[in-house]
């Protein structure tokens, strides 16, 4: 076969045009008329062993209609375990495949992975697809095949047990390429396919770019809004609902697709007693959604992904996602995506109990009509791009809903139809028989031992010796099974223990964000702060959103000496978790302490906002301090530039602190110190300099602390002080107001730190009661003066 009709072929089958009345009796005509068994009984693999297989190279004549076996081989796998397709004598299609052979690809497909889904079937024609499509790839190949070799690995990806490190160093050579490589009616896909692959492994940044890209190459933008709107039936005022604008451009041309409802699943009505089943707009613009085709809905499906991903698991959440979905059910342009918006639905509305009986039934709808369809061009259409789950994954969410209900029996039927271990042993947990659970995989075991069930039985059982026996299998290349290992120690508190486990799981699959916390943690509490550091660097490469992850990782470079990475992983922390307090605090005190002063006025105003009074006497001063005595700033800057800021914060804790002493005490400070102050300033200085007195004196029992003492007394010093600095005219009126507070409590602390068996006044506080009284005999000295001149 010629290679540019080869590459037709992959382009044709990649768009999924719509081919007519194609002659089907080439194999690629087969193929493009959606005929994969046909295509599979056709071609016969003449190789004795897997590894004279891999050996097949693209770009030789005679094995191209290889890569068309593994097109149609990879579309029947997906077809029988996404569509629901029954394939009556699957083992007749490939008579040259013994079982041994069946036995050396499934290893092949597992690769580093720690096994399959056992819910997945037929996977002897995913194992093939792999070998055709992946091991058989040259460094040179065209985009079409490699799309094609993208999709088989995230294929492969979704039924695998574990993230597969070889897939994603694959997957990453894959989508290396410039825009100027990709042809523009192939860009829509080849960017939604990588956002899928970004998506898939935890880089939610990354996906959201190739997901931007898609949505300018169709023309359209997504928009969050707010609009007037009732969302209940007896809801009489209109309130803000939330919603999404959806801009599609004038210039672009839409795939013109139909699709027989009859095809599609019932929509069920929610029929609740006070909720509508949509939000009803005040304005009639949001009930008239723009028309989109199937790769915009795609691309806005990408969209929800993300969001839901970066969002918190909330009931505020689902309100945001839900117009996302609102919009694809409205518009059904293909079975797969609107499937999975059903799907999606179900997820959502499974959390409240006002909808929770809805999406039970709709996902019972969902399974049914499964049977109803058998049309392979219908259900494949977009199914890749639409991300819609397995069956069995839906089947399980059913399960999920059951069991939420409280119908564990019905929850357990499910679970132990897909072989659901983990559920298993949790249902039979709830229904108090954790011995059946055990019974169940030992008898499973007798049949055949693979490392997962050995792990099961060990969660089962609380064997640990099952785990070892697991690694045994495996020969030591089992994630499980080491994860499984350190999180009995974990729970024990051993964290030594549990460290070393965990490091040979992620070292066997890197991916396991759940891994990745926990020995974090565990290394932060024996401090080992370098392996505490590394683990949630790890995770935070994968998972950027996780205000705490970043917190903890701040820590530990904290510990480590390394302030200036911790004030960038803060800042972090603070753009994952805007509202919380405690980690603007850890950002200002660590600004304050690398002398990045603009950081700590803006975190210290950031906490205000949050819970309008806050107190930090020790950072508040550093800063005043660094202003008024022109330091320089971590950037070798004059620190008077801060000035204006400081004074605005200090304004702003007087007035919401107004019995705060310290915030009146650096105010009259900052006012004072400037060597270009204004009468007005230092009379304001003066003003509250005695209102720190007040402050500091206006709770019961002051007296008795020496440390507030000996505040008092340097304040009062200090207002005596900055009282001879003023001019004349305000001199007298300053003074007058100012000595009955400074001579009571002067006399206050004379009689409360007057030992009674000696007379003495305590050591501590004695030189500055001295100093304190002599300033008050200045200023009523002055005060004489001034009313006898």
């Amino acid at each position: 076969m010629e290679s540019k009709v080869l590459h037709d072929i992959l382009l044709k089958s990649l768009l999924e045009k719509d081919l007519g009345d194609q002659d089907d009796q080439d194999i690629s005509g087969l193929l493009l008329n959606h005929k994969y068994e046909q295509v599979i009984r056709c071609v016969t693999l003449q190789c004795d062993d897997i590894s004279e297989l891999k050996q097949l190279n693209h770009s030789d004549v005679n094995s191209s209609q290889y890569q068309i076996l593994g097109i149609a081989c990879l579309q029947l796998f997906v077809e029988i375990n996404w569509t629901g397709k029954n394939v009556s004598d699957p083992d007749s299609m490939f008579p040259w495949l013994n079982t041994e052979k069946k036995a050396s690809l499934i290893a092949n497909l597992i690769d580093d992975g720690d096994g399959i889904e056992d819910t997945a079937t037929d996977q002897v024609l995913l194992a093939l697809a792999r070998v055709l499509l992946i091991d058989c790839r040259t460094s040179n190949e065209s985009i079409w095949s490699d799309v094609w070799c993208a999709r088989c690995a995230l294929t492969i990806q979704t039924v695998l047990e574990e993230k597969s490190m070889n897939l994603f160093s694959l997957l990453k050579t894959l989508f290396d390429r410039s825009a100027d490589d990709i042809p523009e009616e192939l860009k829509p896909l080849y960017y939604l396919e990588e956002a899928r692959y970004h998506f898939m492994y935890h880089d939610s940044r990354e996906a959201e770019r190739c997901t931007n890209l898609a949505s300018a190459c169709l023309g359209f933008k997504v928009e969050d809004a707010g609009a007037l709107g009732k969302r209940t039936r007896f809801q009489t005022t209109d309130l803000a609902q939330y919603t999404i604008n959806l801009q599609v451009d004038s210039h672009y041309q839409a795939v013109k697709e139909n699709i027989d409802r009859e095809c599609l699943p019932h929509d069920l009505k929610l029929n609740d007693e006070v909720r509508l089943e949509k939000i009803k707009f005040k304005e009639k613009k949001y009930d008239n959604i723009s028309e989109l085709d199937s790769y915009q809905q795609c691309a806005l499906l990408s969209r929800f992904y993300i969001k839901q991903r970066n969002l918190p698991s909330d009931e505020l959440t689902s309100e945001e996602l839900m117009p996302h979905v609102t919009v694809l059910l409205e518009q059904p342009v293909a079975w797969s995506i609107y499937m999975n918006a059903l799907f999606i639905r179900c997820k959502l509305e499974s959390t409240s109990k006002r909808t929770v009986e809805r999406a039970q039934a709709q996902l019972e709808t969902i399974l049914e009509s499964y049977r109803n369809v058998d049309s392979s061009k219908v259900k494949l259409y977009r199914l890749c791009l639409s991300r819609l789950p397995p069956k069995w994954i839906i089947e399980k969410e059913l399960a999920s809903v059951f069991l939420s209900l409280g119908s564990i029996k019905s929850a357990l039927e499910i679970y132990l139809k897909l072989k659901c271990w983990d559920e298993v042993i949790v249902c039979y947990n709830l229904l108090q028989m954790r011995h059946r659970s055990a019974q169940i995989i030992e008898d499973r075991l007798k049949e055949k031992e693979t490392p997962r069930l050995w792990c099961q039985l060990g969660d089962a059982t609380d064997n640990i010796e099952c785990y070892h026996k697991a690694l045994e299998i495996s020969e030591n290349k089992n994630a499980r099974a080491f994860k499984s290992l350190g999180l009995h120690h974990y729970f024990r508190k051993e964290y030594d223990q549990c460290i070393e486990f965990f490091q040979k799981s992620l070292l066997r699959s890197r991916f396991q964000l759940d891994v990745l916390l926990r020995l974090g943690y565990a290394a932060l509490e024996i401090e080992r702060y370098e392996v505490s550091a590394q683990a949630y660097r790890d995770y935070c490469t994968l998972e950027s959103d996780n205000f705490e992850a970043w917190n903890n990782l701040a820590k530990c470079y904290i510990k480590l000496g390394q302030k200036e990475r911790a004030w960038r992983v803060l800042q972090e922390a603070v753009r994952c978790e805007y509202d919380n307090w405690k980690v603007w605090d850890n950002l200002m005190v660590t600004s304050t302490d690398l002398g990045a002063f603009d950081e700590t006025l803006r975190a210290f105003s950031r906490i205000l906002d949050i819970k309008k009074t806050h107190t930090d006497e020790q950072v508040l001063t550093i800063v005043t301090e660094a202003v008024v005595q022109d330091k320089q700033n971590r950037s070798g800057e004059s620190c008077a530039k801060y000035r204006p800021g400081l004074q605005k914060l200090l304004a702003r804790l007087t007035v919401n602190q107004p019995r705060d002493p310290v915030a009146w005490k650096l105010y009259a400070t900052l006012l004072l110190a400037n060597s270009e102050a204004s009468e007005e300033d230092l009379v304001k200085g003066c003003q509250y300099l005695q209102k720190s007195i007040a402050a500091s004196t206006g709770s019961k029992g002051w007296d008795k602390e020496p440390k507030i003492c000996l505040e008092v007394m340097n304040c009062s010093r200090k207002l005596v002080s900055s009282i001879m600095n003023t001019s004349n005219v305000h001199q007298l009126q300053l003074a007058n107001s100012s000595r009955l507070s400074v001579t009571n409590s002067l006399k206050m602390i004379e009689k409360s730190q007057t030992n009674i068996n000696t007379g003495d006044l305590q050591e501590e506080i004695k030189n500055d009661y001295v100093m304190t009284k002599e300033s008050v005999q200045d200023l009523l000295d002055k005060i004489s003066e001034l009313k006898s001149g």
